[in-house]
């Protein structure tokens, strides 16, 4: 069934692949359109809460921004295409949604990855197989009347195959619309009458129903609204809120469960507490560390944000040296010319240069200019971006050691 409005989908028959792609899990789908419909919403709900949550105004306004408004998804299609009631309606308008969510890093503006960056294949094969589900749906037989005696399950392209109640349920259950605008039109499925509730339920395991529920109520867009509007305390009652339902829904070691107290983390040091986002994320940690490994790409995230909220809180030359030990490992596990490589060694250079330590950032930032050049191009705006702020770093190194020279001949 279809996950319903206000309610937060997490990955169930897939997860997000370090860098935004989409990943499969153990769970097996039953093939329909429908269940592609919801795992790309609850893959799309996760990029989104992994970029920082952003709300949908600010992902229309930036996508429009970076990427045009040819390709823009309204408002209204982000939320029905998040909750999986449809798709997007072309493989254009995944990827600018995709590309725009893919240009935030925990709600901070990034560049948007360009249109044949890898990490949007996933995307474009998660859409390849939309559409063939889509067509095999139109051809599907259609379903006798609602008054007929004692229908017959209709039966779906398969020899021995059976008709899924649940699907039928939620074919019931979506609301009629349109296909202006949307190729992935409501009414491919045939209109179903009546209350499949029961049979939907009928021989379960009651452990099984548990299992099978993988939503939850969001609260990012409310927990945002209140740490914007400067109500602190009810911020952080949501998103306390939020790891409490999780854990008790999937249980503390899940990564559901820990991607909400990733997000308590990040509310924390959005009202402005670095120091407690910071021991936060020290604890998820540990348990990151022993639930997924020390290499593992959520634990060197947490990594991450660990030394950036240090950094926040005070701590600059702490921030610099653990991102240090950070870009190592990051550049062994996922490659010199990763995105989260290269987003780490900016921050060396940008916390190297709060500690006053300016040849030690104009140093990092040498090596990493020579990678973006290589990658995007000497004229692409990151590059230049960078290029300048060595300029900028190597001219006040070479002041501060001509200060120390002075300073040193009068000792």
């Amino acid at each position: 069934m279809s996950t319903p409005r206000g309610q937060r989908a997490y990955p169930a028959a897939h997860s997000i692949k370090p860098g935004g792609g989409v990943a499969d899990s153990g769970r097996k789908s039953d093939g329909s359109y429908e269940a592609a419909l919801r795992e790309l919403g609850e893959a799309l709900v996760d990029l989104k809460r992994r970029r920082g949550a952003p709300s949908y105004d600010r992902i229309r306004a930036r996508g429009e921004k970076h990427l045009g408004a040819h390709s823009a998804v309204s408002k209204a299609s982000m939320s029905e295409i998040f909750t999986g009631r449809r798709g997007p309606a072309s493989l254009d308008r995944l990827l600018w949604l995709v590309r725009t969510l893919l240009s935030y890093d925990d709600g901070e503006e990034v560049d948007p990855p360009e249109r044949r960056d890898p990490r949007l294949q996933p995307w474009r094969e998660h859409w390849n197989t939309l559409e063939a589900l889509r067509a095999a749906a139109r051809r599907r037989p259609a379903l006798p009347p609602a008054d007929t005696p004692e229908p017959q399950a209709p039966q779906p392209a398969g020899t021995g195959a059976t008709a899924d109640p649940i699907a039928l349920y939620a074919a019931a259950e979506a609301p009629a619309r349109g296909s202006i605008g949307n190729d992935h039109d409501d009414r491919v499925l045939p209109h179903v009458t009546g209350d499949f509730a029961e049979e939907r339920d009928t021989g379960a395991d009651p452990d099984d129903r548990k299992a099978a529920v993988h939503s939850l109520p969001d609260h990012s867009e409310s927990i945002m609204a209140a740490a914007d509007r400067g109500d602190h305390q009810k911020a952080l009652e949501l998103a306390a809120a939020a790891v409490e339902e999780a854990t008790d829904h999937f249980g503390p070691e899940d990564p559901r469960a820990l991607t909400e107290r990733e997000y308590l983390a990040h509310t924390k040091r959005r009202i402005g507490d670095a120091v407690g986002a910071a021991a936060e994320m020290d604890e998820l940690l540990a348990v990151r560390r022993r639930v997924l490994g020390p290499e593992h790409p959520d634990t060197l995230r947490t990594r991450y944000f660990i030394a950036v909220y240090r950094g926040e809180a005070g701590d600059a030359t702490g921030a610099a040296a653990e991102l240090a030990a950070l870009l190592s490992v990051r550049r062994e596990v996922l490659g010199p010319e990763h995105t989260d490589t290269l987003r780490t060694w900016e921050e060396i250079a940008a916390w190297r240069g709060k500690a006053g330590d300016f040849a030690g950032a104009a140093a990092a930032l040498s090596e990493l200019v020579h990678i973006l050049e290589r990658r995007m191009g000497p004229q692409a705006d990151r590059t230049v971006k960078v290029r300048r702020e060595l300029a900028r770093c190597s001219k006040l190194a070479k002041r501060h050691a001509f200060v120390d020279r002075l300073l040193n001949k009068i000792t």
